[in-house]
């Protein structure tokens, strides 16, 4: 009879083969809450949970985010734009403070980090050529 010892250091070594022949992106999906893996055996299918971990990918220039987005001519742009790029709530938090303090990053959500990061680059620089414009006219 096989210990259970044995099996799980047989099982592991099977989940580490699987792991190294996942890409780069594929473990930092995994890392981020993205990806899961999942265990099936005929009709049983047992997933991992999703737990996402503040992790952001590597080689991210956060500088010439910040720079991106503030070059941008509507809130709306910069919503859209950081929801193509997919950013965990961490690198999200990494360019509201990046940003500075007009940015709270005090956001609970996704969503509330992605409406703060808009509205505080161009919707602030809106609303103060809105104020200057109305006390030079």
């Amino acid at each position: 009879m096989t210990s259970p010892a044995s099996l799980a250091s047989a099982a592991l070594r099977k989940a580490s083969d699987l792991l190294a022949a996942l890409t780069e992106e594929q473990l930092l999906d995994l890392v981020d809450g993205e990806g899961r893996l999942v265990f099936q055996s005929g009709e049983t299918v047992i997933a991992a949970g999703r737990r996402p971990v503040a992790r952001s990918k590597p080689a991210l220039d956060i500088p010439a985010e910040v720079a991106t987005i503030e070059a941008m001519e509507s809130a709306e742009a910069v919503h859209q734009h950081l929801v193509r790029r997919k950013f965990t709530i961490a690198v999200l938090k990494q360019i509201a403070v990046a940003v500075g303090p007009r940015v709270s990053t005090s956001g609970r959500t996704k969503a509330d980090l992605l409406r703060n990061i808009a509205e505080g680059t161009v919707g602030h620089r809106r609303r103060a050529e809105a104020l200057a414009g109305d006390a030079w006219a």
